[in-house]
């Protein structure tokens, strides 16, 4: 039939003439981007002759479902050629391209709708082996402070040794850590207000220690007990829970400052939620006293602690439980601050608390959790595990209804209507499954 079975070529003279319709598609050094200076194909060729089926492969973004769009011309090439039967794809109108072309594609929506669009809160390259992950965690793995914690300390007490003041030790760990962002900098700051750098030089960060500075004259060491004991100075352990800060001034103890930490309220609930989500064990890693990190713990009702970690010992021990892992099971990591970036980075899954967050953890994470709550986390899993439900609903679907059809068409009764049902209709119906994911709570 006319624009169906063949090529119309309408002439200036207003003569039209017809070629037969073969179904040879060439791509010819194609180049194409949705946007200016990006790229999605480059360079493309490619040939279909009449009969033959060709299968595009590849990631999500790669281009597949660009070459469909440009042969049928919903987009215009920007560089090189696209023919049928040797016919420039711009010399052939659209509604005629478009009426003798037919495609049957394979690449069904199994997650459109789902986890990435409810949790990643603005983390754009969240992937779908992300979602499978999620929903296989079988362990987790948290930080302590800002994460477990509110991270915002405040002071509480301290003992003051006698050739000291509790004034002249409280302004020498204020103005030691006077450069500093940290949490427990801040509790010390807050202390007092109207503090100045005046008198400060030389100041320098000891990680996972302390900080160190020179104040008028005075080396000023302000930390915890892994820092005295690099300077050569014994502290003896105490009950407090609280988290001790040790003030050296010139390598002789001044005094302890002790600052405490509030646990999260929906910390405990959370916990038990994701224990109820198929956790088997969670584990925290902390920096802090044993005191304090198993006080935390117990609390809580963390299966394992690890105390007085420097972010190396994080690294080693989330590397050792991660190494464990069997049967396809996957270990998460929560965190937010610098140091918890290298565990997040090489955890199966990590999630950065994106409040408090550093930006370093952020980056390294899987998933961000944008208001600082742990309660998304059980939510987080809840989702994933409901979607790969979906997804293997939809995958069986998909694969039963095109089945169907390829055993009808071996009988002769198949027609491109059915072909197009077990292609759209079968999407439209994956897609409208996985909408459902929309109202997890």
């Amino acid at each position: 039939r006319t624009g169906m079975w063949a090529w119309k070529h309408p002439h200036h003279n207003g003569k039209v003439t017809y070629t037969k319709l073969c179904g040879n598609v060439e791509l010819e050094h194609v180049k194409f981007g949705y946007e200016p200076n990006k790229e999605i194909l480059h360079d493309i060729s490619l040939v279909a002759k009449e009969g033959e089926k060709v299968s595009f492969v590849g990631a999500t973004g790669a281009g597949k479902t660009t070459i469909t769009n440009l042969i049928n011309r919903f987009y215009d090439i920007q560089g090189g050629k696209i023919r049928y039967d040797g016919i420039n794809i711009k010399k052939i109108r659209k509604q005629d391209l478009r009426r003798s072309l037919g495609m049957v594609l394979q690449d069904t929506n199994l997650f459109t709708g789902t986890i990435r669009e409810n949790i990643r809160y603005g983390k754009l390259n969240a992937t779908d082996g992300e979602v499978e992950k999620a929903a296989k965690l079988d362990k987790i793995i948290f930080d302590k402070t800002g994460t477990l914690t509110q991270g915002y300390f405040s002071v509480t007490g301290s003992k003051i040794s006698p050739d000291f003041s509790y004034e002249s030790v409280i302004n020498f760990a204020a103005k030691a850590e006077y450069f500093s962002d940290h949490p427990l900098a801040k509790a010390l700051k807050r202390e007092l207000p109207e503090i100045t750098s005046d008198g400060v030089s030389d100041t320098k960060q000891i990680i996972g220690k302390g900080v160190y500075a020179k104040i008028d004259g005075k080396e000023v060491y302000v930390g915890n007990k892994a820092l005295m004991k690099q300077i050569g100075i014994d502290v003896s352990e105490d009950e407090n829970i609280a988290t001790a800060l040790y003030v050296a001034v010139d390598k002789r103890l001044a005094g302890t400052i002790y600052v405490e930490d509030k646990v999260k309220d929906d910390a405990a609930k959370s916990l038990e939620l994701i224990k109820k989500n198929g956790i088997s064990t969670t584990v925290m890693l902390t920096g802090d006293r044993e005191v304090v990190g198993k006080h935390i713990a117990n609390k809580l009702g963390i299966d394992k602690a690890y105390f007085e970690l420097l972010p190396d010992d994080k690294v080693r021990i989330a590397e050792s439980i991660i190494s464990e892992r069997e049967n396809g099971k996957q270990t998460g990591y929560v965190g937010d601050g610098i140091n918890d970036a290298p565990v997040l980075s090489i955890a199966d899954v990590g999630f950065a608390m994106g409040g408090l967050g550093s930006d370093a953890a952020i980056e390294a994470a899987d998933i961000v959790l944008m208001d600082d709550k742990l309660s998304k986390l059980p939510l987080t899993m809840k989702i994933a595990k409901k979607t790969m439900r979906i997804v293997m609903q939809n995958i069986v679907f998909a694969i039963g209804v095109k089945l169907a059809v390829m055993v009808i068409t071996v009988f002769g009764f198949s027609s491109m209507w059915l072909a197009i049902f077990a292609d759209v209709g079968v999407s439209v119906i994956a897609i409208l499954n996985a909408i459902r994911t929309f109202n997890i709570k």
